[in-house]
């Protein structure tokens, strides 16, 4: 764990662990992860609290659930086989385009790209929720979305889980 790095869990957003606030400033530094309680509830694989960035492609693809990794422009960076799944596109046809205009048009709107945009404006790391209709190929699906962002390295995660009824 960093010193003065607080890391949340990037799915349910719980305080995952929180570091020696260095520059005084209780949880400014934050990272996002998967708390012990997810991991075991969506039963990964993976060994301890990791930081979302730390893990591979091959771990999202574990990931019962959307991962849609994007830099601050919406430039899709990863996309995970649950992802792909949902909405039947295929990796290579996303990835390197922009998530907001060119993949998700839908998305384009106030109340997911101006989320987005927002958290990027900032320069702080964040982390939101909201529901949302997608229009796929198939329909429309109802989903809940987490929003994430890291300022350092300079890229988030669009985390997406179908909705429940």
């Amino acid at each position: 764990m960093v010193p003065g790095l607080k890391k949340i869990c990037a799915w349910c957003g719980d305080s995952v662990a929180e570091g020696d606030p260095g520059d005084g400033v209780p949880g400014e530094r934050v990272s996002h992860g998967i708390c012990p309680t997810c991991a075991h509830s969506l039963d990964l694989q993976i060994q301890s609290v990791v930081d979302m960035h730390q893990l591979t492609h091959e771990e999202h693809d574990q990931l019962p659930f959307g991962v849609i990794e994007v830099d601050g422009e919406g430039v899709i960076l990863g996309y995970n086989d649950w992802e792909s799944r949902f909405t039947t596109f295929a990796k290579d046809r996303v990835m390197g385009r922009n998530f907001f205009t060119e993949v998700a048009p839908c998305t384009a709107v106030r109340s997911f790209l101006g989320e987005f945009e927002e958290m990027v404006a900032s320069g702080r790391p964040d982390r939101r929720e909201l529901d949302y209709t997608f229009e796929l190929p198939t329909g429309q699906r109802e989903v809940h979305i987490i929003l994430t962002w890291q300022p350092e390295p300079g890229w988030g995660f669009i985390l997406v889980r179908e909705a429940t009824t």
